[in-house]
């Protein structure tokens, strides 16, 4: 018997879990869609997973979210295949600080919608959790059988924009829970919104700007209207239709010190800053010093000696990075698929915890390779179609080759096995490049399509980690196993890998241990030994505002736009005649 987990939202999701809380299959509905952030009901996704014949006992909705007969109509459309609607484009957006009236019995109306496609749901129970309790649901898979303070933090979901809890044993304690319209993610995505850039989507490149930025007037505006009190966050902002109320009803003097939007607080920030980097410097440290004296109440109020956090929020490398050097945490995780995406499997371990039978098996993360994907001819029939080659290649001979390609200076695609969950491509959808190459970056962001500021992000042999990275004041380097926190990069090698290394000196490493992808190990190993560097630059298999890739086809599909020079897989390697 297993349980079956659903994310609704966007970057909707599938996975499928054992009765302890063990992911079995794991799968986001856009890298089958190939819509980036996806929203809706993951159709594909289910028909993935229905292939693998579970018997599924409990569906798990990791959202208690309000279905009006809008969002009802369009979740129809994306049964039924509309093209219209079948991406979720048009989905509602729910205003903060407002809980639309339910115009339908939205629970039974879903479950009907579902089984209606999806028969292998019949005999199943259907189960809605909270948002947030569903990200507590992921932290709660990255804490341990030690007192452990739990962290959410996001834009909205459920009328509420992040949660702290205590646990130990996977059993959790609520403490606290934080208002929608005090949220620092819609904060942040104000500034994204700002640029231009889309909610839910580019706030990573605010973060990559940061760097490029220096203090301004703009810090002060935006700690006038952001505090901590008593270990929460309180925005002083009114959102949407309350902002234009509070505006003609209360006198101006007022509205304007107290009472704006996220949009204007923005704005007056902007006023006193030079450039769109200031801007993005000023966000990202009032989010920081903002969450580090959240986690510094709690830590002091329970005595938790770790650490463990979800929600989108905690996308952000840099904060996490902090939370880890300045609060003694003995440790600091963060759940790899640690937003919407990851609700699918937080919703099912809240769902557990809830009901007593959360286990935790010992090895819950030792993988997040959780699709997988099956070579086929056809592939190989459609690459001849465009003049692309494909060379068997021995077990072997297989990392040499590709170490070679590497260290000749090629933009190489891995395309092994199973396929990551979550945003981080961990070498199975990576491309990888030699980090000697000081302008790889303006050269591979032209190729695909990338913002020029982005920095890639290394991988290291876990035995050099130290050599090259200062993790002194980083206690557990869990995180870095799947890239959810930056470090600074030593001084000396610096220059030896300028590929990797951010304007401010840091950067996003993944260490890779030899039993946790062998053959990801071993091409590292063999780029070694030629160059003398254990380390290459790992950026996710995808062309820019496009996911990541699943099948082989999308990746030679990359090579015949020239994305890459080559694209290997288990097997051999795809090339240009």
């Amino acid at each position: 018997m297993a349980i079956l987990g659903l994310n609704i939202s966007h970057d909707a999701s599938v996975a499928v879990l054992d009765q302890n809380g063990k992911i079995l299959k794991a799968m986001a509905e856009e890298r089958l869609s190939r819509k980036k952030n996806h929203t809706g009901i993951p159709v594909r996704a289910l028909n993935y997973i229905k292939d693998f014949d579970y018997e599924i006992e409990t569906v798990v909705i990791g959202s208690d979210i309000k279905l009006s007969q809008k969002k009802l109509d369009i979740m129809k459309s994306q049964i039924s295949g509309s093209p219209s609607a079948s991406e979720g484009e048009n989905w509602p957006f729910v205003v903060p600080g407002f809980r639309p009236a339910e115009t339908v019995s939205p629970k039974n109306e879903f479950k009907k919608l579902l089984l209606k496609d999806f028969d292998f749901l019949r005999a199943a129970t259907f189960e809605w959790m909270h948002h947030h309790d569903s990200h507590l649901g992921q932290s709660l898979s990255v804490s341990s059988n030690q007192l452990t303070l739990l962290m959410s933090l996001d834009g909205h979901g459920d009328g509420e924009s992040g949660a702290i809890a205590l646990s130990k044993n996977y059993h959790k304690k609520d403490l606290s829970r934080f208002k929608d319209l005090d949220s620092l993610g819609d904060l942040y995505s104000a500034v994204t919104k700002r640029y231009n850039f889309k909610v839910n989507k580019h706030e990573g490149k605010i973060t990559g700007l940061a760097g490029l930025g220096e203090y301004s007037g703009g810090v002060e505006v935006l700690l006038k209207y952001v505090h901590i009190k008593d270990g929460k966050p309180y925005v002083h902002n009114l959102s949407g239709l309350k902002s234009r109320i509070a505006r003609n009803l209360v006198p101006r003097r007022l509205t304007k010190k107290f009472l704006l939007d996220m949009d204007s607080i923005v704005q007056l920030a902007e006023n006193e800053t030079k450039n769109y980097a200031d801007l993005a410097f000023a966000i990202q440290l009032v989010l920081e010093e903002s969450v580090l004296e959240i986690a510094r109440y709690w830590k002091a109020k329970t005595n938790a000696e770790r650490l463990a956090v979800a929600g989108g929020v905690f996308s952000n490398v840099k904060l996490n990075q902090r939370l880890a050097e300045e609060l003694n945490f003995k440790s600091v995780r963060v759940f790899p698929n640690m937003g919407d995406g990851g609700i699918s499997v937080g919703g099912v371990w809240a769902y557990l915890e809830k009901k007593g039978g959360l286990k935790m098996p010992a090895d819950i993360l030792q993988s997040m390779y959780l699709a997988s994907n099956v070579e086929s001819s056809s592939e190989i029939e459609m690459a001849k179609k465009f003049k692309i080659s494909f060379k068997t290649i021995s077990r072997k001979e297989l990392p040499i080759e590709i170490a070679n390609c590497i260290n000749k200076g090629l933009m190489v695609g891995l395309h092994f096995g199973d396929m990551e969950f979550g945003p981080r491509a961990l070498g199975n959808r990576s491309i990888v490049i030699d980090p000697r190459i000081k302008n790889i970056n303006e050269i591979a962001n032209k190729r695909l399509k990338r913002t020029e500021f982005m920095p890639f992000a290394p991988v290291v042999l876990a035995e050099f980690s130290h050599k090259y990275f200062d993790l002194e004041k980083i206690p557990d380097l869990m995180p870095f196993q799947f890239m959810t926190m930056t470090c600074k990069v030593r001084n000396e090698y610096r220059s030896s890998i300028p590929a990797v290394v951010h304007v401010d000196g840091t950067a996003r490493p993944q260490i890779i241990y030899k039993e946790s992808n062998l053959l990801y190990w071993e091409v590292i190993e063999q780029f070694r030994a030629l160059s003398g560097i254990p380390i290459l630059v790992n950026t996710s298999f995808n062309i820019h505002e496009e996911p990541i890739n699943f099948a082989l086809s999308d990746s030679i599909s990359a090579l015949i736009r020239d994305s890459v020079d080559v694209v290997f897989t288990q097997n051999g390697k795809f090339f240009r005649e």
